[in-house]
């Protein structure tokens, strides 16, 4: 519950101070924000090294209407995908993929235009 505070207030940190639809926050992990009104957003690429786990956060804004999916790119290339509901599934909180070495990337789409969300990928 702590890292999910320390990620979100950081994550309104940097949006509050006017920085981009990319945005990264820490060596090893790179973040992305979804505004209402986009398609979607994504995340510059991370390195995943040899005996590192790829880390994965989705956190809808309480406001946000409709479903979402992410999909997320190894060197370009659709890797794996998901998606978030909007209703029972609202968040993905640092979940945790098994990965080959190698740069990742992720990019979330909303469905309706309606949803507004923040997160990113970690390599640890």
């Amino acid at each position: 519950m702590k890292k999910r505070f320390l990620t979100g207030f950081l994550v309104a940190l940097v949006l509050c101070l006017g920085i981009g639809n990319s945005i990264s926050y820490a060596k090893g992990s790179v973040g992305f924000s979804l505004k209402s009104g986009m398609s979607s957003a994504t995340t510059s690429r991370v390195t995943v090294n040899t005996g590192e786990k790829l880390h994965m956060s989705i956190y809808m804004y309480s406001t946000s209407k409709g479903s979402m999916t992410y999909t997320i790119f190894k060197s370009g290339k659709a890797y794996t995908s998901g998606s978030l509901n909007g209703t029972t599934v609202r968040d993905i909180d640092y979940k945790t993929i098994s990965v080959p070495k190698g740069d990742y990337s992720m990019r979330v789409y909303s469905s309706s235009k309606t949803g507004s969300a923040y997160g990113g990928l970690e390599a640890k």
